[in-house]
């Protein structure tokens, strides 16, 4: 019987190891991820600030974290290379070149300037925000080069992520970031034009 007793008492220690085990290293993995996070911030207005670069990313590759600073195809020049750090607070940076957008898929290319949560009367009207986009570079890749852009509930938010996509929110855009729209519907010819949002791409990543 006591036997019994100490085989039972064996194997319910084992199994609390391994969930002590398993819920320590997921907090290590969560405070390294939470790291980078932070030192990505902390340098993320800088990296935008170099000419040339589109998109500034955190990858995660097989347990190996980086920085990726993303440029158009053919925009790699020797000053963007010389302007860009090698590591960031112990990260390295990577420089990925980037196939240029095709314009015939989207309306506009470029940096959220201001946004804004929908007032009571848009939410009525299915609407959670509105953004004022302005393209970058202007006109090289937008059909226009300013648009204020009303963002409905059913919109597609996302971010690319290999061949596929993952899904985002209205909450996970924010000022500075760099988007691809589609337009749906009719859009107004005042100045900006003011369109409503189909498809948001967010390449500057999750």
């Amino acid at each position: 019987m006591m036997r019994t007793v100490a085989i039972a008492l064996t194997a319910t220690l084992a199994l609390m190891a391994g969930v002590i085990s398993t819920s320590i290293a997921a907090c290590s993995q969560d405070k390294k991820s939470s790291d980078i996070e932070r030192a990505f911030e902390r340098h993320r207005e800088e990296l935008f600030a170099i000419p040339g670069v589109t998109t500034v990313m955190i990858v995660d590759s097989g347990g190996q974290q980086r920085i990726e600073v993303q440029v158009y195809e053919g925009e790699r020049t020797p000053q963007l290379e010389a302007a860009l750090p090698e590591q960031i607070e112990g990260y390295p940076v990577v420089l990925v070149e980037r196939p240029r957008p095709d314009p015939q898929r989207y309306d506009i290319a470029g940096t959220i300037k201001t946004i804004a949560p929908a007032d009571v009367s848009a939410q009525e009207q299915g609407m959670v925000g509105s953004l004022l986009v302005v393209a970058d570079p202007p006109l090289k890749y937008s059909r226009v080069d300013k648009a204020s852009v009303a963002v409905p509930s059913d919109a597609t938010i996302w971010w690319p992520m290999g061949e596929g996509k993952k899904s985002a929110t209205f909450g996970d855009l924010h000022e500075g970031d760099h988007i691809i729209v589609t337009f749906s519907g009719p859009v107004a010819e005042s100045y900006p034009v003011q369109a409503t949002a189909a498809d948001i791409e967010i390449v500057s990543g999750p």
